[in-house]
């Protein structure tokens, strides 16, 4: 399809649907998976020579909002409505922060300016009885303050020309919101040993992720082309639990909370996962996710010639330019191939967006930044013929 008058969200709504659009879609800073952080953003805005404004989502992640300029002169499709002052941290001393959930953040310096956060302490990992489950008190996590004005923003966005995608913090997780609160170990030891105790876990959780997340669509579900949940189910080179654990156990809240979203909205259930995936991808359709990210092409088995081939009239692909090796240490040209094998597997017939894998870290250098949005916009043309 060739119209040089078609708008991003029209562009956006044909690759959605699997279908052949006027170019691939883009995106940066359209979702809280597909951003900077914040000395990523620094380092690109002195590149591109714009005064960026550096909003952080949430001081954890050190994840910021994209300044508009910069969408508009890497062709960002997308544009996203966020809940604000959700994932704030309180000082505890000792160089460690409290949230709202109740877990313990311990700040690590990188170097003598740039600094991350790690899980000191998760709030359950104590835990020992149903009882205590059921009384831990999630009350601050239902911050009405973050509702304030987010139905104008989303329909002010709506008026614009740009795909709206519904994307936040920590809340929007149906699956690494378990260990983080549980601990990683013993979350994974109570689906083995101790099945009524995690199902229990699992299901507090799930209703106050519900009650957050049915207020957020309440108010923006109408203006959404696109809304995100997310949870880690992979590593480097497997998944985080068997597919049977996550068919018997896990999958029916899936079905569950995505069945509750569509009830609530007309738009697309975008579905964050990093790690090797590829083996409930399956599943994941079955539980009515419409989009796969990141697609992280290192990991094993994320073939992505195959995975289109098995899924690409089923699932969008958003993602795949690999951040872990070729956008972190390649040359402008190497960029350039990487962009253009990823159209050649993933973007004929639609339902592919260009973005890399996960949130930009600061050591990509701005130049392959650039580079991965001007070969999608140069290669990502329809018909595909790279």
């Amino acid at each position: 399809m060739k119209n040089s008058k078609i708008t991003p969200r029209e562009r956006v709504s044909l690759i959605l649907n699997h279908k052949e659009a006027d170019r691939v879609p883009m995106d940066i800073g359209g979702t809280r998976f597909t951003s900077l952080r914040y000395w990523a953003l620094k380092k690109l805005s002195n590149h591109l020579k714009i005064n960026s404004i550096y909003e952080l989502y949430g001081e954890y992640s050190q994840v910021c909002s994209v300044d508009e300029k910069i969408k508009k002169k890497l062709h960002s499709d997308f544009r996203i409505v966020t809940l604000t002052g959700g994932d704030s941290l309180k000082n505890i001393g000792g160089n460690k922060f409290r949230d709202n959930w109740g877990i313990v953040w311990k700040k690590e310096y990188l170097d003598d300016k740039e600094y991350t956060y790690v899980i000191d302490k998760s709030p359950l990992e104590d835990v020992k009885s149903i009882d205590e489950i059921l009384k831990y008190d999630l009350s601050d996590v239902e911050n009405e303050r973050m509702y304030k004005n987010l139905e104008e923003e989303a329909s002010e966005l709506r008026k614009s020309n740009y795909a709206v995608v519904g994307s936040y913090d920590l809340r929007s997780s149906i699956f690494g919101i378990f260990w983080f609160l549980r601990g990683f170990e013993k979350f994974f030891m109570d689906l083995i040993i101790n099945e009524e105790f995690a199902t229990v876990l699992m299901e507090k959780i799930m209703s106050i992720q519900e009650k957050i997340m049915v207020k957020f669509l309440e108010k923006t579900g109408k203006y959404l082309d696109v809304f995100c949940l997310c949870g880690d189910l992979g590593t480097q080179n497997s998944l985080l639990i068997s597919p049977n654990i996550f068919r018997k156990m896990i999958k029916p809240l899936y079905v569950k909370i995505i069945k509750k979203a569509k009830n609530y909205t007309d738009a697309k259930i975008f579905y964050h996962s990093c790690g090797s995936v590829y083996p409930l991808i399956e599943d994941l359709i079955d539980c009515g996710v419409d989009i796969l990210n990141p697609i992280q092409v290192s990991a094993k088995g994320m073939d992505t010639e195959k995975m289109k081939k098995e899924f690409g009239k089923r699932i969008v692909f958003w993602g795949g330019i690999d951040t872990q090796n070729v956008l972190s240490s390649g040359t402008v040209e190497d960029v350039y191939k990487e962009v253009k094998l990823r159209i050649n597997h993933l973007a004929k017939g639609g339902g592919y967006v260009i973005a890399p894998v996960h949130n930009i870290q600061s050591d990509i250098p701005p130049q392959n930044i650039v580079a991965m949005y001007e070969a999608g916009y140069k290669y990502g043309k329809y018909p595909i013929s790279c």
